[in-house]
This record gives C-alpha cells, sequence and structure tokens, in this order.
C-alpha cells in the first residue's frame, strides 16, 4: 500500500537516481526497504542503526591481520599506510603471540581508524578498491559518486568485498536488527492463498467479516498468491484511494 513511496525512498538512500530504472539496475537490498517500513509502521521509534564498523563486525581477527601483513594484496599495502605507527605495529606482533589482551586492543584501533576511512570516502577514492571484482551493487553506487550517509555505505561495501571472510556483512546484520526490532511490536499479517476465483470470492468474504468487527487496522502486512491476489489488489487500491 506504501510500496511505490518506500521503493522511491529507499532507492534515493542508497543513490539510486529513479525508482524506473530499478529494473536496470543493482538489486536493491531488502534491509532498506524494511527499514523504511518499519520507519512507516513506528516513526516514533527509530532504530539505532549505521553503516559503520563495531566490534563484533570484525569476525576474523586473526585472518584480517595476517592479510593486512601481506605486501602481495594492494588493498593491504594501502590499509596499512593509512592506519597509525601503534596500531601497525600490533598488526604485526598479534598473529605471532594471539595474546587477548593484543587481541582487545588491536580490534578497538582497527574499528576506529577503519570507521575513519569509512567516514572520508577513502576506500571509494583508492584505485586498489575500485579495481576489486566488485558486486553489482557496489559497482552501481561506485559509478554515482555518493555523499553523505550513501558514501559511507559504499565504502563500508568496498572493504567488505576486499575482506568477505574478515568483515561481517552490513547488510545481514542491519536485517537482524530490523527482525529482533519487530518481534518486539509482534506484527501481524493477512495472507489471502491461492485458488482462482474462488479463493478471491472467499477472502472477499473474509475481509467483509474482518471489517464488519474492525479488526482490519489491526494488520501490518498483507500477502497474497495468485487468485488471493485478485481481492489483494481490490484492498490496496480501496485502502489507497480511502
Amino acid at each position: 500500500m506504501q510500496a511505490p513511496r518506500i521503493l522511491r525512498r529507499s532507492l534515493d538512500r542508497i543513490g539510486f537516481t529513479a525508482a524506473s530504472r530499478a529494473a536496470a539496475e543493482a538489486p536493491l537490498p531488502l534491509c532498506l526497504i524494511l527499514e523504511d517500513e518499519y520507519r512507516g509502521l513506528h516513526p516514533d521509534q527509530a532504530l539505532p542503526l549505521e553503516w559503520l564498523l563495531s566490534a563484533d563486525h570484525v569476525r576474523d581477527l586473526l585472518g584480517l591481520t595476517r592479510r593486512l601483513q601481506s605486501a602481495r594484496e594492494p588493498v593491504a599495502k594501502w590499509l596499512v599506510a593509512q592506519l597509525t605507527p601503534p596500531t601497525v605495529e600490533l598488526v604485526q606482533h598479534y598473529p605471532r603471540t594471539g595474546a587477548p589482551a593484543e587481541a582487545d586492543e588491536l580490534r578497538a584501533r582497527l574499528v576506529a581508524e577503519l570507521n575513519e576511512l569509512l567516514r572520508q570516502g577513502a576506500l571509494a577514492a583508492a584505485p586498489c578498491f575500485t579495481r576489486l571484482h566488485l558486486s553489482s551493487l557496489t559497482r552501481d553506487l561506485l559509478q554515482r559518486h555518493p555523499k553523505g550517509e550513501q558514501a559511507v555505505h559504499l565504502n563500508r561495501l568496498l572493504l567488505e568485498e576486499a575482506y568477505p571472510d574478515e568483515i561481517a556483512p552490513i547488510h545481514q546484520r542491519r536485517l537482524s536488527a530490523f527482525y529482533r526490532a519487530t518481534q518486539r511490536h509482534r506484527p501481524t499479517a493477512l495472507c489471502l492463498s491461492g485458488g482462482g476465483i474462488r479463493s478471491a470470492t472467499f477472502a472477499f468474504g473474509l475481509l467483509q467479516g474482518l471489517a464488519r468487527f474492525r479488526l482490519l487496522k489491526d494488520f501490518d502486512y498483507l500477502s497474497t498468491v495468485s487468485g488471493g491476489g485478485y481481492i489483494g489488489s481490490w484492498l490496496t487500491a480501496w485502502i489507497t484511494r480511502d
């Protein structure tokens, strides 16, 4: 019922210039659509989400430090050149010791310094990142030279594509956060199954009963299949025009 508005706003947030071009471009991340829908349903309860790293996003610290040590990787060589000397020293030392105290300090330092690079948009400006084999979404965003929050999003995706085993995917993390938030609200869905005109007729009677007892307003989502789509489309149009 709010799909066109939600889709267009989501497209704008990640850098698409027009919703009409979505089919020819990268698929829209599910987390962005659901987050916009959540804001529409609960405008006073914003989800505390961002594109930056947190400590638990570094899921393989030892693997990451070993790769940063590799002079054969242009991305690693560039990243190490951006780090502060104390952090570089920890990167060189930690794989040899594996000390828990060093791990905590190194993780905190890497998160803070990598986040600063994400804020600055430095990864998107580095040729070593843009030459990676990128996903369609990352490549599309890169071509649009986004600003602000969208630029942080792009730089986070570039970091993930360089280190897919070491850095947790932010889209999955944000999707998990959305699911946790919706569980607190216990949303309900009205599902209309298929079966041609018979299912549409049955669903119409069901909707009449729900409307008679003023229960339609209690549903957050509408899902339809085949014949159920006939009456579901009518209901959507009716609510939109009402």
